[in-house]
């Protein structure tokens, strides 16, 4: 009877895992590598039209996208800006993120954003306040030093996906790293 209770909550806690996984949850490792900004390094490249080797500074990726941004599933209770459970285990990572040796340098822009339903005035002041429920989420319960994050709102203005603007991937929190 044990081992079925064991096994029970080992397979419900992989279908937990497996379900935030689904809907867009970032581990802090993966929100990192996203952060970083993009480095560069010099490498031998042939010159175009000659027999000649030159030296160029080309763009290199950490192992994520190097784009210093990242778009994280970060969900509200409906029409407000209170976290759900599921956002705050989301932000924890985030926090761990931006708090790691390798991030500890930088600063980072929130940036809120709404699907087109409702009302385009209502849905910038949501956007502005959902950005700094983050923000204050992350410096009150994960000690994130507040003058490192700046909020920002965009409302409906900078829909994830335009064709598609009810969609729920445009209703997101962005991360920028400033340099």
């Amino acid at each position: 009877m044990r081992f079925v209770t064991l096994f029970i909550g080992f397979f419900c806690s992989l279908i937990w895992v497996g379900s935030l996984h689904a809907a867009g949850f970032m581990g802090a490792e993966q929100i990192t590598r996203d952060l970083l900004p993009r480095q560069t390094v010099n490498t031998m490249k042939i010159q175009p039209g000659t027999r000649s080797l030159g030296i160029v500074a080309a763009p290199v990726n950490s192992t994520g996208s190097g784009k210093g941004k990242t778009n994280l599933c970060v969900n509200f209770e409906l029409n407000s800006a209170i976290l759900t459970n599921d956002a705050k285990r989301q932000l924890a990572e985030l926090a761990k993120s931006i708090t790691s040796e390798r991030l500890s340098d930088f600063r980072f822009d929130i940036i809120g954003h709404t699907d087109a339903s409702g009302d385009a005035g209502l849905n910038q002041a949501l956007s502005e306040k959902r950005a700094v429920a983050v923000k204050d989420y992350l410096a009150f319960a994960h000690a994130v030093q507040a003058q490192r994050l700046t909020t920002f709102g965009y409302g409906e203005t900078k829909l994830r996906w335009p064709d598609k603007p009810y969609d729920a991937e445009n209703r997101r929190v962005e991360i920028i790293t400033r340099y």
